[in-house]
């Protein structure tokens, strides 16, 4: 596990149509979560929540944490 993997897969999130439809196309965060693992990322949801709110920091994001709420469910986002 690890916060490169985090920040990896939350930059594949915000870019690539067909990994979100994957990852925000299950029903579960756990489902999310082995999606996640079977995309080839190894990191866990805590790993996602602090890569996720130092990226929207970064981005000066002040309604909520984008990679971090796609693992609402359903999420509040859409590609």
């Amino acid at each position: 596990m690890s916060l490169e993997q985090a920040k990896a897969m939350t930059d594949k999130l915000k870019t690539g149509r067909d990994f979100f439809n994957c990852i925000t196309g299950t029903d579960s965060v756990p489902e999310r979560l082995q999606a996640v693992f079977d995309a080839g990322y190894s990191c866990t949801i805590e790993e996602i929540r602090l890569v996720s709110a130092e990226t929207d920091l970064q981005d000066d994001v002040s309604a909520g944490s984008f990679s971090e709420d796609i693992f609402l469910c359903p999420p509040k986002y859409s590609f």
